[in-house]
Order: C-alpha cells, then structure tokens, then sequence
C-alpha cells in the first residue's frame, strides 16, 4: 500500500494577491500610495484638459460668428445697387409730357429728385432707357465715358426695341455716337459722365469717394421749347441732387 504524504504549503497573503486579484499589486504602501498620487495627478490632468477643450471651442465659436459678421460687413460694402430707369412720356402737367428719370427701388419707381450712395464703396449703376432719341450736335465732352472705373460702360445689346445699329457698340465702350445718346447722367463736380444711348440698357462701376450733396442732370436738350424747358430744369425729371454719406 502506498502511502500518501501530505505536504502542506504555505500561502502568504501577498501571493493570494499576486495569483487572484487582477487589480494592481502594489509590492507596498509606499508604492500604493504613489499609485495613487498618479491617478489622482492623471484624473486632474483630465479635468484640465476638459476644460481647456471647453474654452477653446468656445473661443472658436465667438471667433466664428465675429468673422462671419466681418466677411457679412464686407460683402454687404463690397458693392451697392443703384437702378435708375428712364420713361418717355411722363405726364408733367395738363398739356405736356416729358422724359423723366426715376430710381428702381424693390420693384416700385420712385422719385430720382434725391439720390443717396454710400462713399468709398463700390457702386454699380444701372440705367434702364425706355426712352429713344438722339442730338447729333451734342457736345463731345458729354459722349465720351467718364468717373467710371476704367473709363468704360457696359451697354446691353438686344434690348427690346432697340434702335442701336450692331455694328457702332460694343459691350464696353468709352464713349458713343451723339446722334444714338438719348441721355446722360452727369454729376459734373464729380467728373461723372454716363451716356445712355435710346432704348438700351447700360451698366457703369464707379466710387463716390467725395461725401456731399451734388447736382445730377441730363445734358442732352429733351425738355420743352428749345429742350432745356419742363423736364431739364425740373427736380425729380431730368436733374436732381445725389447725396453721398
């Protein structure tokens, strides 16, 4: 018969630690508590950088919103609108009708007696002539292009109705025939000179660099009597006054 020996073993604690708990074994108290210095150092470290990613997506979002009201400024100022549209045959009183300007403004005509533009912003001017016409013995000085960014004025070609040969305009111009100027919008303190041939549509880029009030007109004769009567020396028809801000 064969004897079992019984052998006993010794089992510390630390080696009841060692084989069943999963958690850290700290080897002593010391190690343990410098264990526990790091989680709590790691945890901070953690709380900081929470709040470090909070300021800083805060900071972005006002940045955001602050450029885009910067980019918003700058594409509202980047170009105004101004339409001016031009009708033959308005009633000026009883017995007579005349050309007159006016400003185009959400669908509705109002008076051109008191224009205002922004200064130092680039302004696009578009004129809408319904008007026909044409004085051969206008002078050069007022059918030539002037005040406008490079010299030049687009005209619309193919405007309905209109009675401009082809072949004497171009898409951009610096100045045109007399004879086809049916009007002009001229500001002559500011050296502004925009001839507007008969039923067209012209298009001009310009800056009002100088704030005040200055006097618009026409300087093609279309008023009563010799042309200079009614609508040319009337506010609101064939001048006016434009204000720049």
């Amino acid at each position: 018969m064969v004897q079992m020996q019984r052998k006993s073993y010794s089992c510390s604690r630390d080696s009841l630690y060692r084989r069943y708990v999963t958690l850290p074994v700290y080897e002593s108290l010391d190690q343990l508590h410098s264990g526990e210095m790091v989680v709590k150092w790691k945890k901070a470290t953690l709380h900081l950088s929470l709040v470090v990613l909070a300021v800083v997506a805060v900071v972005a979002v006002a940045l955001g919103i602050l450029w885009s009201g910067v980019l918003n400024a700058r594409g509202s100022a980047k170009e105004y609108d101004l339409t001016l549209v031009i009708l033959p045959s308005v009633q000026y009183n009883s017995s007579l009708a005349q050309p007159s300007y006016f400003v185009l403004h959400d669908g509705i005509l109002l008076s051109a007696s008191n224009i205002t533009v922004p200064s130092r912003t680039l302004v696009k001017l578009t004129i809408i002539d319904y008007d026909s016409g044409g004085d051969a013995n206008l002078s050069t000085s007022f059918t030539r292009v002037q005040g406008t960014v490079g010299g030049i004025e687009e005209v619309v070609i193919g405007t309905p109705g209109a009675m401009i040969p082809r072949d004497q305009l171009a898409l951009n111009v610096t100045s045109l025939p007399a004879s086809i100027i049916a009007h002009t919008f001229t500001v002559p303190q500011l050296g502004i000179n925009i001839p507007v041939p008969s039923t067209s549509v012209v298009i001009a880029y310009l800056y009002f660099n100088q704030t005040g009030t200055y006097t618009w007109q026409c300087m093609v004769p279309c008023g009563a009597g010799n042309g200079y009567a009614g609508a040319m020396d009337t506010p609101g028809w064939m001048l006016g006054q434009i204000t720049v801000i």
